[in-house]
């Protein structure tokens, strides 16, 4: 948004503020399982990215997640240009008990500003209280392979308690410029219930650095 003063401020006072929010929130999340033998249902999530960017445009990334056994689908807007969605279809797979590995395989079509396909994963592993998080594609681009660019997202963190995490981020990403070919920076997150809350810095080591605020919502 243009006019707006000192976003590096901004992000990291929206980051401290989040952090300050997470003294009240203590509660446990309790995963319902189903009964052996019965058929996989749906399991869904909506996730809303509100990235605030240095001297530039803030902007949101929508996505929304759905799952059923092993299919995959998956819906995002914002995330590989501005005014672009982009549908994916995939399978997932997991493995293992103490050390859980998830992952899942997945192909995407791309519309609008820019149009493609890609092919892309997600991974999960989770071990005691320590998870890595990470997820990319490589984005075809219709209009020639100048276009072609390979995004990703990579988060490692530690959960000293059920409601409480923090850790580092790294992404990659042509959305916006930041000189950088890799950002990195860290991270607090809060789950209360179903919900979600997530705060990032980027590039905190910069004048200005990025911030990211994310709610996540399992139904």
């Amino acid at each position: 948004m243009k006019g707006r003063r000192a976003p590096g401020n901004l992000a990291l006072s929206a980051f401290l503020a989040l952090a300050a929010a997470g003294h009240a929130i203590g509660q446990e999340v309790h995963q319902k399982k189903a009964p052996a033998g019965a058929p996989a249902e749906w399991e869904h999530s909506a996730s809303l990215y509100g990235y605030l960017i240095p001297d530039g445009s803030d902007y949101l990334v929508p996505m929304i997640l759905s799952d059923r056994g092993h299919l995959h689908l998956e819906g995002r807007y914002n995330y590989e240009s501005a005014k672009t969605g982009s549908i994916f279809a995939g399978w997932n797979f997991s493995a293992g008990t103490t050390c859980l590995f998830e992952a899942t395989a997945m192909g995407a079509v791309i519309f609008g500003d820019v149009r493609g396909a890609a092919p892309a994963y997600r991974m999960t592993l989770e071990y005691k209280r320590f998870d890595l998080y990470t997820e990319g594609e490589y984005v075809f681009d219709s209009e020639g392979s100048e276009g072609d660019f390979f995004y990703a997202w990579t988060e490692v963190s530690y959960r000293p308690v059920d409601w409480f995490r923090v850790g580092l981020i790294g992404q990659r990403t042509r959305l916006y410029e930041t000189g950088l070919d890799i950002q990195r920076g860290i991270l607090l997150g809060f789950t209360k219930g179903n919900m979600d809350f997530t705060g990032y810095v980027l590039n905190f080591d910069l004048d200005n650095p990025t911030g990211v605020l994310a709610a996540t919502i399992s139904y």
